[in-house]
């Protein structure tokens, strides 16, 4: 096996063994921790913002690419979960450790603003789409329509999390 590290190459002899996979021959990788990093309270807190500027973004650009499969009919909503799917994974979390709970926490509240921010009627994003296509027209959306309109995106979310409670339901049996 051939690896790279920084500028060099160097390779290994590498002999596969059974019962890692069963039935086949494989090599192991493990993970381990190396070490830990420390900042001081500034330092730590712009470390903080950068991991989630970096996270916020990388959850848009996933859930656009959700977004986009499922336009295209291509998207699986096996790995979509709600309420009930969320509680077991924090169960998993805490089994962890708490930093990983409080990770996971922080992880949900992201995911959350994100969603939040679709341009869908009766999010926020809703209201924000709202707001420019009244500020681009230079008067106000007729109230019934809004409210109609709030009323439709509130009925197809809440049926939205219906169907994906009840998958996560018939997933624990």
């Amino acid at each position: 096996m051939e690896y790279q590290r920084g500028e060099g190459k160097d390779t290994k002899e590498v002999q596969p063994v059974e019962g890692i996979i069963a039935g086949k021959p494989a090599i192991g990788v493990t993970l381990d921790t190396v070490g830990t990093v420390r900042f001081g309270i500034l330092r730590s807190f712009y470390e903080g913002l950068l991991t989630t500027f970096d996270l916020s973004r990388e959850v848009a650009v996933g859930l656009f690419g959700f977004l986009r499969q499922a336009f295209l009919g291509q998207a699986s909503l096996e790995a979509v979960t709600g309420p009930v799917g969320i509680a077991g994974m924090v169960g998993e979390a805490r089994v962890l450790g708490f930093i990983y709970l409080l990770s996971f926490t922080a992880f949900i509240s992201i995911n959350l603003a994100v969603i939040n921010l679709l341009p869908i009627p009766a999010l926020d994003g809703g209201r924000l789409l709202f707001l420019a296509i009244e500020g681009v027209m230079r008067r106000p959306i007729p109230a019934k329509f809004t409210k109609a309109m709030n009323s439709t995106g509130f009925v197809l979310l809440i049926l939205f999390m219906v169907f994906i409670t009840y998958r996560d339901i018939v997933k624990l049996f």
